[in-house]
């Protein structure tokens, strides 16, 4: 019986921990269609600098890069913040995402927070990293 059960628990162990090795595209809270800007934004402790606002033609093309990055889940551990160059995905409503290469996350107009708990790792990192090479400067590095 002990056997049975350790073998169980070994495959539960087994079959989480390769669960969370699926990539996915990155989870926009609201539809691209009410998607009204994009900014290269640097974000620390204290807010947000806005480094360069993307033109509509580079908007359209970004939306369509950024979901060939690969994202994966972060089941523990997670940051609660994006910190450093990324994006800054502002919606009709007044609504935003931020986006960095560890985590996104939705910002209401009320000022609460949605997290995707998601991160970028080997392929996925150099694509975001390319991305801001893209659109902000193409001599980047992370």
């Amino acid at each position: 019986m002990r056997k049975i059960v350790l073998i169980m628990v070994l495959l539960l162990i087994i079959l989480i921990t390769f669960s969370a090795c699926k990539a996915q595209s990155y989870p926009f809270e609201e539809p691209v269609e009410n998607i009204v800007s994009v900014e290269v934004i640097d974000e620390g402790v204290n807010g947000h600098e806005v480094l360069k606002t993307l033109s509509e033609e580079e908007m359209n093309a970004f939306l369509e890069d950024i979901l060939t990055v690969e994202y994966y889940r972060y089941y523990y551990g997670h940051p609660n913040r994006a910190y450093g160059i990324g994006f800054k995905i502002t919606y009709e409503s007044g609504a935003y995402e931020l986006l960095s290469y560890a985590t996104g996350n939705y910002v209401n107009l009320d000022g609460s927070r949605k997290y995707h708990f998601i991160y970028t790792k080997d392929k996925g990192a150099e694509q975001f990293n390319a991305l801001l090479r893209k659109y902000y400067d193409p001599e980047y590095q992370p």
